[in-house]
């Protein structure tokens, strides 16, 4: 017998939100982009020293995020649109202004902890905890 890896199956489009819950916070905790940046990314190992928030909305079909790097910055504020989410592949997908479309691959979520793992084809891996109301 061998060792055998299976995928677990995507988790439902409604982990980010619906009609009853509204959309659904979500913010950045590890990103494999951090990690390899020169000089902070090995002193961070990935860990974000600022707040990343996301907010996925289905129904709007765009991503809204929210980028707080130090308390005397103004936030940075990107948005995303013709948001889509393939059920089968278990990924996201949206523009941002007339770039290529981005990619977040979910390969883990946990709807009850509230956390999801994803392949980003922006920030790498990456690791998102809800943000509780």
């Amino acid at each position: 017998d061998g060792l055998e890896a299976r995928r677990p199956p995507p988790p439902p489009a409604t982990i980010f939100g619906d009609k009853a819950t509204g959309v659904v916070a979500w913010v950045l905790v590890f990103s494999t982009a951090v990690a390899e940046l020169p000089l902070v990314g090995s002193v961070l190992g990935g860990y974000l020293p600022n707040r990343e928030t996301l907010r996925w909305d289905l129904q709007g079909a765009r991503l809204e995020l929210e980028i707080e790097l130090l308390p005397f910055l103004p936030c940075i504020r990107v948005k995303g649109s013709h948001l889509s989410w393939d059920p089968d592949a278990g990924t996201l997908t949206y523009r941002v202004k007339e770039r290529p479309p981005s990619t977040w691959s979910i390969f883990y979520a946990d709807p009850d902890a509230g956390v999801v793992a994803a392949r980003s084809s922006v920030t790498g891996l990456a690791v998102i905890k809800r943000v509780e109301r």
